[in-house]
């Protein structure tokens, strides 16, 4: 059984999409929002839709509904788990984790008297490397 396409997937192929898409990109500075890398290869970056349009013509074409993110691992890996699952998007560094926004204090003795074992599952300075359990969005 053949599949066909939603109607809104032909706006890619528009001239006013292709406008709109690189006004974006040098907007941003050709500059992926969430990790912070800059590309000058275009074909490298996306300009994706914060808000998932599902054919709301509207929401499709507004430049404020726009960001820009490299293709991989933001947009292809980090942004489509957030859609399936409905995680918050989080800004991810240059080192692959995702960053903090604030970090809590932390007290000066464990309330257990025993120090905290086991990775944190988010970096607050340094992290432990991509391969770590600890890299979970």
């Amino acid at each position: 059984m053949h599949q066909t396409r939603p109607a809104h997937d032909s706006w890619y192929k528009t001239v006013r999409w292709q406008r709109l898409r690189w006004s974006i990109l040098k907007r941003d500075g050709f500059t992926c929002q969430m990790c912070g890398r800059v590309n000058g290869k275009t074909s490298e970056l996306v300009a994706d839709h914060r808000t998932p349009h599902r054919g709301d013509e509207a929401l499709f074409w507004d430049e404020n509904n726009l960001w820009t993110l490299c293709k991989s691992p933001c947009h292809d890996k980090h942004k489509q788990r957030q859609e399936r699952g409905g995680a918050r998007i989080q800004k991810i560094g240059l080192d692959g984790w995702p960053i903090e926004e604030e970090v809590p204090a932390q007290p000066a003795e464990p309330s257990s008297g025993k120090a905290k074992s086991g990775p944190s599952r988010r970096r607050q300075a340094g992290g432990e490397g991509l391969n770590s359990k600890a890299f979970r969005l």
